[in-house]
């Protein structure tokens, strides 16, 4: 083989040797990485607005209880200038003096409550009397009915509880007054015995009260025929029980009366 044809040989056994070697190996250095094409920006399409979807939290469900309160709307506050409710002040309860002093302590109210209201005398001193203030509020603060309970014994109990409390309204709306009290005092004891309330006594105790019902008819002798036809009344069952001997207030608007013999 002449030297052309080993030069030829040799030549061809490059080429083909440089062909079985990786591409990164030519000429000592990588070759450049392709470029990827660059996306048009123009012209500009929106993207749909899609949810995005959460793999680990599913998207809350509006009608998922989530353990809280209901909301509750709040008040509008109020307009600039207008004044903040308080609480009315607490006025404690008073009785007319005429009224609450006992029997015997100046001054107090001598009356008995078999005859009229009128007939009552307020006595200032032991040596002064004058009518009572008959238009004076009965208690403080005024009001218009007041409750007046007199069982203060076993017998008067029983009746209270049959015929009911003693009540006091005032005059067309008014509040009640002194003489309001009075006369509601006088009409409840005024008021004839039934049938029913005499079957409730025993024969002792109709004989006690018959005897307090004649004894009141002989008192006023200009009456004793009116008083005779009424027959007993629930004044008599006091057993001459009769003189006002005051009042007393439980709470406001609710009185106890009391009575003390002749």
């Amino acid at each position: 083989m002449g030297w052309l044809g080993l030069r030829k040989c040799c030549r061809s056994t490059k080429s083909s040797s440089y062909s079985l070697r990786p591409p990164f190996l030519w000429f000592g250095k990588n070759p450049r990485r392709p470029v990827p094409p660059q996306a048009t920006m123009w012209p500009w399409t929106p993207h749909p607005n899609l949810p995005i979807s959460n793999r680990v939290m599913p998207p809350p469900s509006p009608f998922a209880d989530d353990g809280l309160p209901p909301l509750v709307p709040c008040p509008p506050p109020p307009p600039f200038g207008q004044p903040i409710p308080m609480q009315p002040p607490v006025w404690s309860s008073e009785l007319n003096p005429e009224l609450s002093t006992p029997r015997g302590t100046h001054p107090f109210i001598d009356w008995d409550i078999t005859q009229f209201p009128s007939s009552a005398r307020l006595h200032e001193s032991s040596d002064s009397q004058t009518d009572p203030t008959f238009t004076s509020p009965a208690i403080f603060p005024p009001t218009e009915l007041i409750t007046i309970s007199y069982g203060d014994t076993p017998i008067l109990s029983f009746w209270e509880n049959r015929w009911g409390p003693i009540f006091a309204l005032g005059q067309g709306g008014h509040p009640v007054t002194l003489e309001d009290v009075l006369n509601a005092i006088y009409r409840y004891f005024d008021q004839p015995l039934t049938t029913e309330d005499q079957a409730m006594m025993s024969n002792h105790t109709w004989g006690v009260v018959c005897d307090a019902y004649h004894r009141r008819c002989d008192r006023p002798p200009n009456l004793r025929a009116y008083n005779v036809t009424r027959g007993p009344l629930r004044v008599d069952v006091l057993n001459g029980a009769t003189k006002f001997s005051g009042l007393e207030m439980v709470i406001h608007a609710y009185l106890r009366l009391f009575l003390s013999p002749r």
